[in-house]
């Protein structure tokens, strides 16, 4: 009877024992882990689960896969080069010797700046020769307007004259005119016409009482008549000489201004355009000396690239001196191979993006300029040159490039942000949320990448919620968890 009670009791002892040991081993285990759900084909897991300590660190942020109007590209290799618009190579147009250079390479100069100073013989001569005609044209200047007053004034006192003027009034009236020789030739020929006058009416008077004879009357009649013929040929001879020597002055005047003109034609083109003469008034130099200085100027705005000469060096015709270029402004030379060129859908005035792996975060637009016809027969390439504006220094002509083209029309497209996709063997996929802190791995096909958009080209529906950042921090939670197991 006794044994039937100890029986029981020891089974009651061992099940305690057996229940307490499996509730010390449940404390041991880890509070809420990242769970995630059976292995696919991969090795990796597709769902994970975050704690909440896991997902404050993860700083995720969902946003929803668009539809948007997608323009497909092509990136294709280019140089950057100078803007040819703004890239003067400044040659030397006359033989010299460089006395001085007031620019350094690398310098910002504004057009017109003054470059180098040149001493030429050749040009002091034409300066010389220019000098001595602008002489000559002051001299027949001063000829012609002295001409022209006498005219003037040789007109006005034949009015005068004509209007029966007492010499005392004439003598007033002109006094402030040039007249010149003729003053004397009219004013003589008038006062005998005058006394003339005089004259024959006493004579007819006297005649009229027969104190004289009639021959008497007819010598003084005839004396007036040779008085004012003689005065009427003084004054159409004086006015004709006046008229022909004003023009002759003017004449000579006129040929001078041309004879200045081209020998200030000689000068310039022998000059050229990048080159202006020194004023003799503002050169420390010997007047003789000055004429033959010369000022090498800069053509456009930009920096002095290049110099080739020094100073003291000769230089003949053709010579190059020194290099600027306007460098805000630089052209994208893309080669466009073979197997673009029935895809890419470009014309003059599109925008396009050129990039650098030398400035990997930097993206610059770019105008085309020029869409190429004619092949390269080296490369097989033709050429696409677009020009971009920008004050970055970092960018230098003979840098590689990239340029992204518009390859065809724009497209309807589901896109993502490029932080939602990652890749891994090979894979890319996004994270789709399950809940607050639950996320599925969806693997999609991506497209082209535009603008820190990707587009998905299968794998995933518009408007699906997509983890837009953190997507590392899950990619990386499941690669934690498949080397675990």
């Amino acid at each position: 009877m006794r044994r039937i009670f100890v029986y029981p009791f020891i089974g009651v002892v061992v099940i305690s024992v057996v229940a307490t040991l499996s509730l010390w081993r449940t404390s041991q285990q880890p509070t809420d882990p990242p769970t995630v759900s059976e292995p696919s084909e991969r090795g990796l897991r597709d769902l994970v689960a975050l704690s909440t300590e896991q997902l404050r660190q993860a700083n995720i942020k969902i946003s929803v896969a668009s539809e948007t109007a997608f323009q497909p590209t092509r990136t294709v290799p280019g140089r950057l080069t100078y803007d040819q618009d703004r890239y003067v190579a400044v040659k030397a147009a006359f033989n010299g010797v460089v006395t001085e250079f007031r620019v350094r390479p690398g310098d910002t100069v504004a057009a017109g700046q003054t470059l180098a100073v040149l001493s030429s013989p050749e040009v002091g001569v034409a300066r010389a020769k220019v000098k001595s005609r602008q002489a000559d044209l002051q001299l027949a200047q001063r000829q012609a307007e002295w001409q022209a007053n006498i005219r003037d004034g040789v007109t006005s006192l034949v009015q005068l004259i004509r209007e029966e003027k007492a010499p005392q009034e004439i003598d007033s009236a002109l006094q402030y005119q040039t007249v010149g020789e003729y003053r004397e030739r009219l004013v003589s020929a008038y006062t005998r016409v005058r006394l003339a006058n005089v004259m024959a009416d006493n004579i007819r008077e006297v005649a009229s009482s027969g104190a004289i004879s009639g021959k008497v009357r007819k010598e003084r009649e005839s004396e007036r008549q040779i008085a004012q013929a003689a005065l009427q040929s003084a004054i159409e001879q004086s006015i004709f000489d006046v008229e022909q020597l004003s023009k002759g002055a003017t004449a000579k005047s006129d040929d001078a201004t041309r004879q200045l003109e081209v020998s200030q034609q000689d000068l310039k083109l022998l000059l050229g355009p990048s080159s202006r003469t020194i004023d003799g008034e503002t050169s420390e130099a010997s007047p003789e000396d000055s004429l033959s200085q010369v000022e090498v100027v800069a053509p456009i705005d930009g920096a002095m690239e290049e110099r080739s000469l020094a100073v003291t060096e000769r230089v003949s015709v053709g010579d190059p001196i020194a290099v600027i270029a306007g460098t805000r402004h630089l052209w994208a030379v893309a080669d466009i191979r073979e197997q673009d060129w029935a895809t890419i859908d470009v014309d003059v005035g599109a925008e396009v993006v050129v990039t650098t792996p030398a400035l990997p975060d930097e993206r610059y637009a770019a105008e085309v300029l020029v869409v190429g016809r004619s092949v390269d027969a080296t490369t097989g390439a033709a050429s696409l040159v677009a020009q971009l504006e920008s004050e970055d220094r970092r960018l230098r002509p003979g840098l590689f490039v990239r340029v992204k083209i518009p390859a065809g029309p724009s497209r309807a497209a589901v896109t993502v942000p490029e932080s939602a996709v990652v890749v891994h063997d090979g894979q890319s996929f996004v994270f789709v949320p399950e809940g607050p802190t639950r996320f599925r791995r969806v693997d999609v096909k991506p497209g082209e990448q535009e603008r820190g958009q990707i587009e998905i080209l299968a794998g995933l529906a518009k408007e699906t919620p997509i983890v837009s950042e953190g997507a590392f921090f899950l990619k990386s939670v499941l690669l934690m968890v498949g080397q675990d197991e």
